[in-house]
């Protein structure tokens, strides 16, 4: 009778050692965002400190820049008059734009340097054949 309960703890010890390895192999491998972490968790997107309405001149042009970053990696952009919807992340200091093309299946995907100094949003274009940066604009937060 002590070698029948000593044989079932035994297999009842396996069995629960077994069915725990089961729950410890079958994690999501995705982020929350279900993309395969092309995007920032939650706990980073809130330190990128991107979040909410950006607006400055465009040196380039005669009009104003104002993007929007919203908290679910969403936003839109205002470039003279065409306000245009994007998606964003972060990687590091750079910042990816993706915006979709209405005419194709690909996407026009932009990609700058970020710093945000105060209440200012710096842009840099980044030569890819020189590497260096160029300060593309400057915005203040609204």
């Amino acid at each position: 009778m002590k070698n029948y309960f000593r044989k079932s703890f035994a297999m009842l010890f396996m069995a629960l050692a077994c069915a725990s390895f089961a729950f410890v192999a079958c994690g999501d491998d995705d982020d929350e965002n279900g993309n395969s972490g092309q995007q920032n968790p939650p706990a980073q997107q809130d330190q990128t400190g991107l979040v909410g309405t950006w607006k400055g001149p465009d040196d380039d042009y005669p009009y104003t820049i104002t993007i929007c970053f919203n908290a679910n990696y969403t936003g839109w952009d205002n470039w003279g008059g065409e306000k245009e919807e994007f998606t964003w992340y972060t990687e590091g200091n750079k910042l990816v734009f993706i915006y979709p093309e209405e005419d194709y299946a690909d996407y026009d995907v932009d990609e700058y340097i970020y710093k945000i100094a105060g209440n200012q949003l710096y842009l840099y274009e980044l030569d890819s054949q020189t590497g260096e940066q160029e300060l593309e604009n400057v915005l203040t937060r609204q």
